[in-house]
């Protein structure tokens, strides 16, 4: 049985197409092959997440905690009282301090009216005059340590930590209470000085986090202006927006920061038939 002949035109085509097929497969894995080593050699930067804002709260006066109104984890919001010291030794000091300083009104005024007759001299009258202002130095001192004894919230936030308990003494110093406002958080990592041609103030960045497995979008909003001589490394800080509580300050996770390539015209070919 004779096989049917294939004409050489028909052989040409059939080879053509092959030939375009296997130089179109070609560039197609090559551009894969480069995509996944430009992926391999773009460093991973670690990364650990701090919140926007972190206060410890510490006692102004020696007195006694009186109540705690918040506990920790809990949220609280600006001007909210979330600690009260007991007022009442400090209450008696202010009251004193007003006593003097009407004392010293008195004084002086007694002093200014001698002071016209000639029967006090002019360093009694300045020493009165300064008698006063140092009683309203103590009642100034003595309004602020009463409104120390009310810790207030200076933002919105949360409680991070409780130092105290009800009923215990503390002393001027001693920290009460530690807050956070997490409503951002703060990505902070480290690059080599060589890569800081890839970070901008502004620039949008994906961060993996790896306690919850997402990806984050942040924005680059500090870059030091200082290397540091030992490492030869920079400090970076990109804002994560955290307004519905997703995310925990103390996170850790990791960035790429990729080189912006653009791409040529003309770079997309089609091949026609």
């Amino acid at each position: 049985m004779m096989l049917p002949l294939i004409s050489s035109h028909n052989q040409c085509s059939v080879a053509i197409r092959i030939i375009l097929c296997l130089v179109i497969t070609a560039a197609a894995f090559a551009h894969t092959e480069d995509t996944t080593i430009e992926s391999a050699f773009t460093p991973t930067y670690r990364l650990i997440l701090d919140p926007i804002q972190r206060t410890t709260l510490s006692a102004q006066v020696s007195s006694t905690i009186k109540l705690i109104n918040k506990e920790m984890g809990e949220k609280i919001q600006e001007g909210e009282t979330l600690i009260e010291l007991d007022p009442v030794i400090v209450r008696a000091a202010y009251t004193r301090a007003h006593a003097e300083v009407e004392r010293a009104i008195a004084d002086l005024n007694a002093k200014q009216d001698l002071f016209s007759t000639n029967s006090v001299s002019l360093l009694q009258l300045r020493e009165a005059e300064a008698g006063l202002a140092t009683a309203q130095a103590e009642l100034t001192i003595s309004e602020a340590h009463l409104a120390a004894c009310v810790i207030t919230a200076p933002y919105d936030g949360k409680v991070v930590s409780l130092s105290f308990e009800v009923h215990e003494l503390v002393q001027p110093g001693d920290e009460l209470i530690e807050i956070v406002n997490d409503s951002t958080l703060i990505a902070k990592f480290l690059i080599p000085s060589i890569a800081l041609d890839r970070v901008t103030i502004g620039r949008r960045i994906e961060i993996s986090i790896q306690d919850t497995h997402s990806t984050e979008q942040a924005t680059i909003t500090g870059i030091s202006s200082v290397i540091d001589p030992v490492s030869s490394t920079v400090r970076v800080e990109a804002e994560i927006d955290n307004s519905d509580g997703h995310l925990r300050s103390g996170m850790i996770g990791k960035t790429r920061l990729e080189s912006p390539v653009e791409e040529p015209e003309g770079s997309v070919m089609s091949v026609r038939e």
